[in-house]
């Protein structure tokens, strides 16, 4: 009996190990398919992970794009503001120039209504001695000629004092209008560029602000000729005037001389009232070699620059069309220009020219199929050399790298 009841519980207690032992192994099954589950999801966090960082890569270099331009942009507004700043201050000093002005005026023309107030009398005292019928016919033109001889020796006395003061002035103007590169600044630079870039509205519009300084300068120049010249045109005008009025005393003269002498005058009574004023604006300078102190080569520097950099990004893209034909002409006056300050273009041919870190500054970098590897894609800033090729202002570009 009791042998028995041992062969049950025996018999009990090993099914109750194989239980056991079964349990045992479903739990380390199921433990190893969670293992294998975390472990494949980690592998999918990793993943993510990383595609993040990528994506946190290219959004850093984009910004660091932006922030660049940015940077230019501000620069750029700067040197607006100076600009508008220099222009407020030209105005000022114009206004007070003006109220100068008008202030001498006002003393010119009571001056002058106290030579007409001298007339009027010696008029009255001529009623009494001569014919009025005659007078009549002649005080006019007496008038007339009264004014003319104190215009041209009023215009005669204040060039002579101008020349004492201002010493080699007039030399110096018609040393830099008669010079080679006037004709560039004036006739290519100032005129014709323009009329080039018509089909460019922004590039007009910008070189059209930029050369106004030029053309301000020049006519100052001109101006200060015109005064050494008109002399001359006196003298050479007076000898007409004076062949001109001896016609009535029968002295005869070859039918290509001029012989009207109201004409005469009047020509130079326009050309000594023009000197008058330009002697009366002189004046009011408080240094006439003031004029000089304008630099088309510093000019060409801190102005010019800027524009050729607008033009050569739209003439590089034109070129990538192969569509740059319509720029080549405007392009050979820039170099003109350029070549007065010694000067150059840092050639960028896109998608020929290739990078090289001592010449060129890498913004950041592009993968275009179409252009080989390491050449340059885009332009954000043209550069600039010497002659002597120092370089003075990097170019920023794009550079394609293919993967």
């Amino acid at each position: 009996m009791n042998s028995q009841h041992y062969e049950q519980c025996k018999a009990q207690a090993k099914n109750i190990s194989n239980e056991i032992n079964t349990y045992q192994l479903d739990l380390i099954a199921g433990q190893n398919e969670n293992i294998n589950a975390v472990l494949h999801y980690c592998d999918i966090l990793h993943q993510q992970i990383a595609e993040i960082k990528d994506q946190i890569s290219e959004n850093s270099n984009k910004i660091n794009l932006l922030n660049n331009r940015l940077d230019d942009c501000i620069s750029r507004i700067e040197k607006q503001d100076n600009r508008i700043q220099y222009n407020a201050e030209t105005m000022k000093k114009l206004a007070d120039k003006t109220n100068l002005l008008n202030e001498k005026q006002t003393k010119v023309d009571t001056d002058i209504n106290d030579v007409k107030e001298h007339i009027v009398r010696i008029k009255k005292q001529q009623d009494r001695l001569i014919d009025r019928d005659t007078f009549f016919k002649e005080v006019p033109m007496i008038i007339e000629n009264y004014i003319f001889k104190t215009e041209q020796t009023l215009f005669l006395e204040q060039l002579t004092s101008f020349k004492k003061k201002s010493g080699n002035v007039i030399d110096k103007a018609k040393e830099i209008v008669n010079s080679e590169n006037s004709t560039i600044f004036i006739s290519e630079l100032a005129v014709h560029l323009p009329e080039l870039l018509s089909n460019f509205s922004t590039l007009k519009h910008n070189i059209s602000e930029r050369v106004l300084a030029i053309r301000d300068y020049f006519s100052q120049l001109q101006r200060i000729i015109f005064l050494d010249t008109t002399e001359n045109y006196i003298k050479e005008k007076s000898t007409e005037l004076g062949k001109a009025l001896n016609l009535n005393k029968n002295i005869q003269y070859s039918k290509t001389e001029i012989r009207d002498p109201e004409k005469i005058k009047k020509q130079m009574f326009v050309r000594i009232t023009r000197g008058v004023f330009l002697l009366r604006y002189f004046s009011l300078l408080p240094d006439i070699n003031s004029v000089f102190s304008f630099k088309p080569e510093r000019w060409i520097r801190e102005q010019f620059l800027g524009f050729v950099d607008e033009f050569m990004i739209e003439y590089q893209k034109r070129q990538l069309d192969k569509d740059e034909d319509q720029l080549n002409e405007a392009l050979e006056i820039i170099k003109k220009v350029l070549n007065i300050a010694n000067i150059d273009i840092i050639e960028i041919v896109l998608g020929k020219t290739i990078f090289d870190s001592k010449i060129h500054i890498a913004r950041t970098t592009t993968n275009t199929p179409n252009y080989p590897n390491n050449t340059i894609s885009s332009v954000i800033r043209n550069g600039f050399r010497l002659i002597n090729g120092n370089i003075i202002q990097q170019p920023e570009v794009i550079v394609n790298k293919r993967m």
